[in-house]
């Protein structure tokens, strides 16, 4: 059955919104970068550098700052940016001060520093946002740049796939059906990979700071369950999972600022709707989502924004770097499977 051939849906029962990225879009720089110590203060004091880097021009479109705690317990300060011209994002990555700070970071010591850079044709991203009212919600993240518009392909198991473009003319099948982490040693090392083809980025974001309706129960009854399927993912790599980052929203100061994500990589676009279709940790948070939802009465609006983005990115689209970061990291935990397979660069 194509993706034309679907039988009619039942329509929506509530209404959510996607996002038409201006015309001019073609290709979006989706880039996470962090740094990572045992300690949170000693994160916290590393992250000043690199938050510098993020004031050097051309500034990306749009930035956010986080912190979250991995699977082995380190303290990761981290930056989500985008570039909208993968022209801009080069002249950035190429300008002296970014240069020289990255190929100054030592491979030692108490701190260790990532990037991931994605490079994402428009057709392969997919987004989805349950409020959107500008004059009440700020707008956060790509949602400040396109235009909104109700969506029909939402509600049912899947509907992603109708949602996005390419997947009518890509099968998206991904390099690897599974993988071991590793248990190769990756501190005290510089360590360059390219991803596999297909991986596929779901991005989730709450934002409660100007919730006064709904925001207690958000907190009270999804945040938890949201955060404990983020980390389950983290834990659970038989589940196609790559890494799996539940981030607390920060200042550029690095104070908490009432906002949240989720960013997880899969092996594969299957991968993810197979998670969240049939795992226990998403239909829990799928239910306790519904169950917050059914105290929105008639007349009323749920006024915790939430959205999330979805991305796959082609053969040879996603290039990472890791310095001193333990063999958890990102893209780090398959590195038995991309050494042989020629997609790892300076690792001793």
């Amino acid at each position: 059955m194509g993706k034309q051939d679907h039988p009619a849906r039942p329509a929506p029962r509530f209404e959510l919104w996607n996002l038409e990225l201006p015309a001019h879009v073609r290709t979006l720089q989706f880039v996470q970068m962090g740094v990572q110590a045992a300690s949170p203060r000693v994160a916290m004091d590393a992250a000043a550098e690199l938050q510098d880097l993020l004031a050097v021009e051309p500034k990306p479109d749009e930035q956010c700052r986080g912190l979250f705690l991995d699977e082995t317990g380190a303290t990761n300060v981290t930056w989500i940016a985008y570039w909208f011209d993968p022209v801009s994002y080069k002249r950035w990555a190429d300008q002296p001060a970014v240069r020289s700070f990255w190929a100054g970071r030592p491979s030692s010591g108490p701190v260790g520093y990532w990037r991931e850079s994605a490079h994402v044709p428009a057709e392969y991203i997919d987004t989805l946002y349950t409020t959107h009212d500008p004059g009440k919600f700020d707008q956060t993240g790509m949602a400040r740049h396109g235009k909104m518009v109700v969506c029909a392909q939402h509600d049912y198991w899947g509907a992603v796939r109708d949602r996005l473009p390419a997947l009518g003319d890509e099968d998206l099948k991904p390099d690897r059906s599974a993988y071991r982490p590793t248990r190769a040693p990756t501190q005290g090392k510089r360590v360059s990979v390219t991803a596999p083809a297909n991986v596929c980025m779901a991005r989730h974001h709450e934002d409660w700071r100007n919730s006064p309706q709904f925001g207690h129960i958000y907190l009270s009854e999804v945040a938890g369950v949201k955060e404990a399927g983020t980390r389950h993912l983290a834990e659970h790599p038989e589940l196609g999972c790559i890494t799996s980052r539940a981030i607390e929203g920060q200042s550029p100061e690095g104070s908490p600022i009432g906002r949240a994500d989720a960013v997880a990589w899969f092996l594969s676009l299957d991968d993810l709707l197979s998670w969240a279709r049939s795992d226990p940790s998403h239909l829990a948070i799928y239910g306790a989502f519904f169950k917050a939802a059914t105290a929105v009465k008639e007349g009323q609006t749920w006024d915790v924004p939430m959205w999330h983005e979805v991305f796959v990115v082609p053969k040879g689209g996603l290039k990472a770097e890791y310095i001193n970061c333990h063999n958890r990291t990102g893209f780090l935990t398959l590195l038995d499977d991309l050494v042989p397979a020629g997609l790892v660069t300076g690792h001793a």
